[in-house]
């Protein structure tokens, strides 16, 4: 039984999605971004925070932090890397 209030479906483009893909197999890609980049991934099959937070062996707020910053209501920025 799903607890809280219902998340807004995410959506990712072709484009994004094929993007976010990349981060998260390529091997020279920061780790913090490939983690990113999955949990933005399930975030948009339909995935609730706590069955990503699951399988992504992260916390729940990791997962939600990352929903936010990518849910419908934002611009739909992808979570770019950081400079070192």
């Amino acid at each position: 039984m799903h607890v809280g209030r219902p998340l807004s479906q995410m959506a990712a483009s072709a484009e994004q999605r094929e993007q976010l893909q990349s981060w998260s197999r390529r091997a020279k890609t920061a780790q913090a971004l490939a983690l990113r980049s999955r949990i933005v991934l399930l975030a948009a099959d339909g995935l609730a925070n706590i069955e990503i937070a699951r399988r992504q062996g992260c916390s729940q707020p990791t997962a939600g932090k990352w929903w936010r910053r990518r849910r419908p209501s934002s611009t739909s920025r992808l979570p770019v890397p950081r400079a070192s």
